[in-house]
């Protein structure tokens, strides 16, 4: 015959595993929601480092007006 403690503590223990499988899930969805924004910021970052670069070529003098403005409007996706 099962006790009505030992049906308590297995209830309890459903109970704790639901939690943490919630938690775990949580956590996962958190993970993947900021892994997403770091490489939204990283290639932003990209794009705005090749800007640069592209800025000094043409003041440089390596490239003319018409490469700057063509290969400006490539890398900002217009």
């Amino acid at each position: 015959m099962v006790s009505k403690r030992m049906l308590l503590t297995v209830k309890a223990i459903k109970e704790g595993f639901f939690i943490l499988l919630l938690l775990i899930v949580i956590g996962l969805v958190l993970f993947l929601y900021f892994q997403r924004n770091q490489t939204n910021i990283n290639s932003q970052r990209k794009i705005h480092d090749a800007i640069d670069i592209l800025d000094e070529r043409y003041a440089r003098g390596e490239i003319d007006e018409e490469e700057y403005t063509q290969r400006k409007k490539i890398l900002r996706g217009d």
